[in-house]
């Protein structure tokens, strides 16, 4: 049994093999990976059999004459195949290794759906059963053009799909793109990755509203008729955040108090920009959403959602270290929503830990 001479091969050994119904046996050389069955000619010039791991139905030992007395059947999805070595501890160690992989691939696969469609980080009754049933054919793609016809149809979706549809979807997209970082470089390619993070934007509805132009005049109030506060979340250099509840409503949100002393006339066009701002994208899904933008004599008042999980610093530090697979979630999730302000020219001056909330 030879030793694999690359990372990604698994087992590498010497075989007779044939299908259950031929008298003919071909000397060639079985390499098994995580994704695939490879059969090669002897000097590894041909390729014989390929089959993915997925195809593989079963694995079973094989009676056979006495001059293959150690052979194994594997059931495919296309054919059966017989492969036949001279010794028993070999048929062994390839059957284990391959009933092994075939395991895990069946596991992957079932976490993969479940990232997908049962991630605490989704709303499950929000999919629409059309765009879940697109998602779900990752798991038939075997090459790259497979993928790129399926991200094809994530196109077309986003192109015929209402847009109050559209928007509940991103969850499941995103946690889609997060799989295909498991995929295999074979599969998942560079240029496939770029173009799958490019249609995450596909499924925002982020657009400039006609009532709201580069300043938010805010609505007076009487704030004790309208908020009831619970608790300071925070204290800044431009106000204090509160938690509470906006009256008549039970949500809680964040009502951040900006007060109005010793601001300049520039200062006060300031708030109206960001509330602006916040206001034109408060239905992005990573950006916290301003609901109410108010004033009194005293006083500014941005009503905003709450973020129960804190800040991403304080996350940090109580968790000492997060995750590889923690940190590309946040940096994806960051990279493609700063990406999106970007396009729309708005640039955030003060991006630091302290700054994003979980």
């Amino acid at each position: 049994m030879a030793s694999p001479a690359k990372s990604e091969v698994l087992l590498t050994l010497y075989a007779e093999c044939t299908e259950p119904k031929s008298l003919s046996w071909t000397r060639s050389i079985v390499e098994l990976t995580r994704r695939y069955i490879l059969l090669l000619s002897e000097d590894r010039s041909r390729i014989l059999f390929k089959c993915s791991i997925p195809d593989i139905l079963t694995v079973a030992r094989y009676t056979m004459t006495r001059d293959h007395p150690y052979t194994v059947r594997l059931q495919c999805s296309t054919k059966q195949l017989l492969i036949s070595v001279n010794d028993e501890s070999n048929i062994q160690v390839f059957q284990t290794y391959l009933e092994d992989v075939m395991k895990t691939s069946t596991q992957v696969r079932l976490r993969t759906r479940e990232m997908i469609f049962n991630n605490n980080n989704v709303d499950q009754e929000c999919a629409d059963t059309v765009f879940a049933d697109i998602l779900s054919k990752l798991f038939e793609c075997k090459e790259p053009k497979d993928l790129k016809r399926l991200l094809g149809r994530v196109k077309d979706y986003q192109n015929e799909t209402d847009i109050s549809i559209l928007t509940l979807q991103k969850p499941y997209y995103l946690n889609f793109v997060e799989c295909l970082r498991y995929f295999d470089e074979a599969l998942v390619t560079d240029e496939l990755m770029q173009y799958a993070v490019s249609l995450i934007d596909g499924f925002d509805d982020i657009i400039d509203d006609p009532s709201v132009g580069d300043e938010m005049k805010p609505t007076p109030v009487n704030i004790r008729e309208m908020f009831i506060g619970e608790k300071t979340l925070g204290r800044g250099k431009y106000g204090t955040v509160y938690l509470g509840t906006v009256r008549g409503s039970p949500e809680r949100v964040a009502l951040k108090r900006i007060n109005k002393a010793n601001m300049t006339p520039q200062d006060a066009k300031n708030v109206m920009k960001e509330a602006a701002i916040l206001y034109k994208l408060r239905r992005h899904p990573h950006i916290v959403g301003l609901r109410f933008f108010w004033e009194d004599p005293h006083n500014y008042y941005l009503v905003q959602d709450y973020m129960a999980g804190g800040e991403l610093f304080n996350a940090i530090v109580n968790a000492r270290s997060f995750s590889e697979a923690q940190a590309q979630k946040c940096v994806l999730t960051l990279l493609c929503t700063l990406d999106y302000c970007h396009q729309r020219g708005i640039v955030h001056r003060d991006l630091k830990p302290e700054n994003l909330l979980l």
